[in-house]
Parts: C-alpha cells; sequence; structure tokens
C-alpha cells in the first residue's frame, strides 16, 4: 500500500539545492532519512542503518533537511497533528501543530487555528504564528518563502528574513534574483538581492540571456523592450513587436513581425540594418542569419561578423540556437555560442550538426537525425543506426532514433539505447536520461564521461552534491490523478546505494541496504495483501 501524500503535496520542496562542486565519492553528511513503505514510515540514516523504527506511532513522516530531526504527523485515529521531533522519535522539538508546510531546507510552516509561523529544523521559532499561507518559490538552490496575509502577499528569504511587505496580489517565479509581482493592478519588478521594489512599464520577462539582459513584453500593446539584470529598461517597448536572441552585446530585433530582421546594441543603436530572413543570437565571433529569398524559395544560412559581413557564406538549410529539451531541439535558450546547423537529407528530413559561434567553425558536420548541446564539450545525438523509441508527444504516439551521449570529437560515450533525451542536472555535475514524458516514465543518471551512475529505475532523480547524496522517487498518480512523489532510494555521488525500496510480486514492500539485505521488514512476505474469501 502506498502512503498518499496528498494533503501536503503542493507544499513538498525537493531535497536536492543547487550547490559548489565537491569531490566525487565524498562522505555523506549525517542524514535522517523518511521512508514508507507498507504503510508504516520510518527513518534511516545514512549507512542504511535504521534510527527510528518503521513500527512506530506516527503515521507518516516529512522532512524538507535530512539531518538531525524530521517532521511527523500522529495517525489521525489518535489526534492527527504534527510534530518536531528528534531523528530516533525519542524528543519532540516543538509542536503540536494542526497545519505544515515544507518551506526551504531546513525550514517549516508550522500552525494553529488557520494561522502558521515559520520554526527552523532544530525547533526555533523564526517567525510567530500569524501567516494566512506559506509556500515557497524559485527552483532548487535558488528557493524563497511567499508568504500571504489578508488576502495579500509578500516575499521573505531561504532562512525566513523579510524582503517585501504583504502588498501584492500576486507573486511570479523567479528569474534569477528577479521577481515580478502584480500590485494595485500594475506590475512591478522586486530584485531579491538588493530588495528593492519598483512598478515597472512591462509585464513580463524572459529567461536572462548570455549576457544577463531579458526581453520584456507589454501584452496590450504587444510590443517587446530589453531589460538589464535589475530590470531597468534599456530598450523601451515603443517601436519593436520582436526582439530576437541577445549576446554578446547585440540584440535582434524586427520592427514589425513580418519586417526583416537586423541587431541593435543594448543602447538602442542599430550596428547591423534589418536585412535577414532570420537572426539568431551572437556568438563572440559572429552569428547565424538566413538571407531572404525570393516568394516562393527558401533561403540559406551563414555567418555574419560584428559589423554584418559574411564570415561564412550561406551554406546551411537550417541554423538555430543550440537549445536542448527532451525532443530534438527544444526551446530553452541555455548553451550560448553554439548553433545547430541543417542540410537538406530528403524533402522531409535534414540532418542536423553544431557550429560554434564563438570560433566561427563547424564543431560536429551536419550528419545526425538528431542532435543536441548539454555543454561546450557534450552533445546528445541519435543516428541512423540508433534504435526506434516511442514518445507521447501533444497526444500522439511517435517513433524517433534514441539518443546517446557523445564528447565535441564525435566519439561517443554513451550508445544510444532506450532514452529519448538527455538534460543537464542542476548540480553540473551530472547529465539526466530520460525514458519518455509522462508520469511514469523513468529516469538515468549519468557523469560528463558518459558513464551510468544509476539505472532507469525512478522516476525522479536529485543531486546534492554539498551534502554528498543522491535520492530518487517514484512518481505516481493518486485517486484523484494528481502525480505524487515517494522516496524509494537513498545513493552517495558515485551511485553506491545506501538503501532502495523494493517491491514484492504481491505488492508488499521492503527496504533493503546497499547488498541487497532486508533493512525492514526482515519478511515482506507478511505485508503482502490478504486475498479476500470468495462468498460461497
Amino acid at each position: 500500500m502506498k502512503t498518499s501524500f496528498t494533503g501536503i503535496a503542493k507544499y513538498l520542496a525537493v531535497l536536492a539545492i543547487g550547490v559548489p562542486l565537491a569531490a566525487v565519492g565524498q562522505a555523506m553528511d549525517n542524514l535522517a532519512v523518511p521512508v514508507c513503505v507498507n504503510g508504516h514510515c520510518g527513518v534511516v540514516d545514512q549507512d542504511g542503518k535504521t534510527l527510528l523504527p518503521f513500527e512506530n506511532k506516527y503515521g507518516a513522516i516529512y522532512s524538507n533537511r535530512p539531518g538531525n530531526s524530521v517532521v511527523v504527523a500522529m495517525p489521525k485515529a489518535r489526534d492527527g497533528v504534527w510534530r518536531l521531533v528528534a531523528a530516533d522519535g525519542k524528543t519532540t522539538l516543538k509542536g503540536p501543530f494542526d497545519e505544515l508546510r515544507l518551506l526551504t531546507p531546513g525550514y517549516y510552516g508550522m500552525g494553529k487555528g488557520g494561522k502558521l509561523g515559520i520554526i527552523d529544523h532544530q525547533g526555533n521559532e523564526i517567525l510567530p504564528i500569524r501567516f494566512d499561507d506559506l509556500s515557497t518559490i524559485g527552483d532548487p538552490g535558488n528557493q524563497y518563502i511567499s508568504y500571504e496575509i489578508g488576502g495579500k502577499q509578500g516575499i521573505l528569504n531561504a532562512a525566513g528574513e523579510k524582503i517585501t511587505e504583504a502588498v501584492y496580489s500576486d507573486v511570479f517565479m523567479p528569474l534569477g534574483h528577479l521577481v515580478m509581482a502584480q500590485r494595485d493592478g500594475q506590475p512591478w519588478i522586486i530584485n531579491l538581492e538588493t530588495k528593492a521594489e519598483q512598478a515597472v512599464p512591462y509585464d513580463y520577462l524572459t529567461k536572462p540571456f548570455a549576457d544577463g539582459v531579458m526581453i520584456s513584453e507589454h501584452l496590450k500593446n504587444r510590443t517587446r523592450g530589453l531589460v538589464d539584470a535589475n530590470g531597468k529598461e534599456l530598450i523601451r517597448q515603443s517601436e519593436y513587436q520582436w526582439l530576437g536572441s541577445a549576446g554578446n552585446g547585440y540584440v535582434a530585433f524586427r520592427k514589425q513581425y513580418d519586417d526583416p530582421c537586423g541587431y541593435m546594441d543594448y543602447s538602442g543603436k542599430v550596428v547591423i540594418k534589418p536585412q535577414f530572413a532570420k537572426c539568431e543570437a551572437f556568438g563572440k565571433l559572429g552569428a547565424m542569419v538566413q538571407v531572404r529569398a525570393a516568394e516562393g524559395k527558401t533561403g540559406q544560412y551563414g555567418l555574419i561578423g560584428r559589423q554584418g559581413q559574411w564570415l561564412l557564406s550561406p551554406r546551411y538549410d537550417m541554423a538555430e540556437q543550440a537549445e536542448l529539451g527532451l525532443i530534438g531541439q527544444a526551446h530553452v535558450r541555455d548553451v550560448p555560442g553554439y548553433a545547430v546547423i541543417g542540410r537538406r537529407k530528403n524533402a522531409d528530413a535534414l540532418d542536423y550538426g553544431v557550429f560554434s559561434t564563438d570560433e566561427g567553425k563547424e564543431v560536429l558536420a551536419a550528419q545526425y537525425p538528431l542532435i543536441g548541446v548539454l555543454k561546450p564539450d557534450l552533445f546528445a545525438y541519435g543516428d541512423d543506426k540508433a534504435p526506434k523509441v516511442n514518445v507521447t508527444f501533444m497526444g500522439s504516439m511517435e517513433s524517433m532514433p534514441s539518443v546517446g551521449l557523445m564528447d565535441r570529437t564525435g566519439k561517443p560515450l554513451a550508445k544510444p539505447q532506450n532514452f529519448m533525451g538527455f538534460t543537464r542536472d542542476p548540480s553540473g555535475r551530472f547529465i539526466r536520461a530520460h525514458e519518455g514524458t509522462a508520469v511514469n516514465s523513468r529516469t538515468a543518471l549519468f557523469d560528463l564521461h558518459g558513464i551510468q551512475v544509476i539505472a532507469p529505475e525512478w522516476q525522479e532523480i536529485e543531486v546534492n552534491v554539498e551534502r554528498g547524496y543522491i535520492t530518487a522517487n517514484e512518481v505516481f498518480l493518486d485517486e484523484n490523478n494528481r502525480p505524487q512523489s515517494e522516496l524509494r532510494a537513498l545513493y552517495d555521488l558515485t551511485g553506491r546505494a545506501v538503501f532502495t525500496v523494493k517491491t514484492l510480486s504481491c505488492g508488499a514492500e521492503q527496504v533493503v541496504d546497499g547488498a541487497g539485505r532486508p533493512i525492514w521488514p526482515a519478511n515482506a512476505a507478511t505485508y503482502c495483501p490478504k486475498k479476500k474469501k470468495k462468498q460461497r
């Protein structure tokens, strides 16, 4: 039987935190990791030893900072309240409370009578009970706490220190250290580092580009501008319906959507007049552009320099900014200095390669049915020999080549097998390999040399380099068809299992150590669901 986390699912914080790099194989910190099997929850340490036995009085156990304390709940049949207790369950550090929110690592929202306050993992009160709601915003390693009072929202930093008052009707996800918010019907920008708050004329910001600048958009006027890393307008959104990819001091622009494109610098000065059909981001040396062709014809792509001169005459049938997602080329601008190039293979297909706009040369010739850039010296690829995988995309099943990993010389590091895509792990130390896009699709973990560290057994894999561990979660749909996540394994940074949860054919579960020895229960067969007797 699976333990449903429905009641607090939207408050669960992932365990992984973006942190500085550390040595592979480093020793784990002292951990206290909650794990639930067969309707029982216990706590296991970094050596696979049980700290809190699974047969205990608690009906659920959670932690957003594996360490010397955990959050537990009494079974509903008793009193249904939350307590912060020591890892062995013997000492209550704080509580009881009626409500729980898992916030940033090491911090918890605990409440009574419909209000919430914040405590840390040692039970210290950080902020008293007075909030209507608490939740986290941001990505792992860049998380903040959103709070609500009287229907208005404000922001705290990861340690519960105030950044803004509760004056906003909506607070959106951070883009780096900037947050867009709504106040009195007006867009505002909040600088999470300086705590500066200001009304702005734009409604939306894109992700930061290579130089830290961002495209702003005014939804009503359908115009775009450019802002710096602090949200200050560099180019106002009064003239341009389209601003494209920025990089190395230049941003592509069109006055109208169907106009030719050219380039401006970040002050708005036109440096290359509009004359091209498509304009990609500038690398250190140049940018890929498409020439305009006669009606009914398609122009080819070449490389221009910073004065608009041709450095490489048009010769490619496609050139786009190097963007990698789960299915071929995607739409996350995170590999500056590279473009994916394509040559026409036949009327229906292209072969793809990689071009460096920093160096002005091909890195990989256009000869692959799938290509993507993970980092400057690591590429995902599919070839004609790759086995096919079936992927559901936008409601339809598609067959595509599986992908593998190769280096800058084209040497395969991991040949295509059963993965449909790779993504970089936020830690910067690993690559995630995905078997599909569905909720139950499994994920594997590779190192940067293409060696598989963790096999594709689980749906979610999270890395905490600073504390030396990797967790794996199973994702499933609950009775309301909502995705839920349960911890199923703990590994060190080399992929050595500390413990895993295995499932018997009858459905019973067992926690085993890295050598496969039972941690709990000793005899999992006793937890096999009993068959109902047939009615005579």
